[in-house]
């Protein structure tokens, strides 16, 4: 879609969905960023949604948990990157797939681990081992997927739990 944006293909005016992807590529180019700004002058949405981007972003707790996030990302492209490595090197279907997959695993248990141990302290050591027991990549990933919303300890153990159960269910 951005490629497509950048050729003139996609007006976000005429867009929807064009004028919020471009919000949310506006962080990381300039170009796209001056666009949006134009944009929110004359939609009352998207200026409401670019002073509470920028507020947002002025908090320092806000900016610590999306730079945990952004770290985290870094850390799982780059893990599933060396797993997939793992397992070209050991050779067969199988052996790629099993490395594939522990790989993938390890790096989820250690991205939530750690985002627990960086949001809650110690208080969070029960539930990073019971993630570390934890080797259902689907299961982390769900976890992954819905942990950055917890604002406390509680939440944390709720959604940690949730998903957990729902996998010994099925």
């Amino acid at each position: 879609m951005l490629a497509k944006w950048k050729q003139g293909q996609l007006q976000a005016k005429e867009e929807p969905l064009t004028k919020w992807f471009l919000l949310l590529e506006a962080n990381e180019d300039q170009e796209i960023a001056r666009e949006m700004e134009g944009q929110a002058m004359s939609d009352p949405v998207l200026h409401k949604a670019v002073r509470e981007w920028e507020r947002l972003s002025q908090d320092p707790r806000t900016r610590a948990q999306y730079l945990s996030r952004l770290k985290w990302k870094m850390d799982y492209h780059s893990g599933l990157k060396t797993a997939e490595s793992k397992g070209r090197i050991e050779g067969k279907a199988e052996g790629k797939a099993e490395g594939k997959a522990e790989g993938k695993a390890e790096m989820a248990q250690e991205a939530i681990g750690k985002y627990l141990e960086i949001r809650f302290g110690e208080a969070s050591l029960d539930l990073q081992q019971q993630v570390r027991e934890c080797t259902n990549l689907e299961q982390l990933d769900r976890i992954i997927n819905n942990i950055y919303t917890a604002a406390t300890l509680a939440e944390a153990r709720a959604i940690i739990a949730g998903t957990l159960e729902k996998g010994r269910s099925k």
